[in-house]
């Protein structure tokens, strides 16, 4: 597999491999799996097949990597693939449907890259709808070391992701930096 010999990623603790959110992480993982999987539609077949107890755990794992399912899983081909770490993380209800979803295909699970921006966006999102304040956009931008009219526009854009009226006129005047 390409220099893969195992996982790649944190299974204990996801927010180790990112910047720690300063939202609720409980909260922010509850919306990234809505707004994931708005974003991204494919995602839905691997959320479908690995389950919404066990995706976020998953893309950690297997983030920027491809798993291939082949036909024969018991064969000498199965050493291969990473699916014995589909196994041994997740356990055989997971690695079931998951076989029984990819069966003879190729599975590209996103790099771990579009995680954590996905999680920093979020956590984005829920401070400025806690709090929309000067302060806050402050923070955030010192803390993702980003601009903060890129605050405002991450807020904005995740917002609207999400269904929400976001009405702008009625929040602090987004900076022109």
């Amino acid at each position: 597999m390409l220099g893969h010999s195992r996982p790649q990623g944190d299974q204990e603790n996801i927010f180790k491999i990112m910047t720690t959110p300063l939202s609720d992480e409980g909260r922010v993982v509850e919306l990234f799996i809505s707004y994931y999987l708005s974003r991204y539609p494919r995602i839905e077949h691997l959320c479908a097949a690995v389950g919404k107890d066990s995706i976020v755990k998953f893309l950690i794992l297997f983030g920027g990597t491809t798993i291939h399912v082949v036909p024969d899983s018991t064969g000498a081909k199965y050493e291969h693939t990473l699916l014995p770490e589909v196994l041994s993380e997740l356990g055989e209800d997971v690695l079931a449907k998951f076989c029984e979803t990819f069966y003879g295909k190729k599975v590209l699970i996103p790099p771990s890259k579009v995680l954590r921006t996905v999680f920093r966006d979020l956590d984005i999102y829920e401070q400025m709808s806690t709090k929309k304040s000067a302060q806050t956009v402050a923070r955030l931008s010192k803390h993702y070391q980003i601009s903060k009219h890129e605050v405002w526009w991450i807020y904005l854009r995740v917002a609207k992701a999400l269904g929400q009226d976001v009405d702008v006129e009625s929040t602090t005047e987004p900076p022109i930096d």
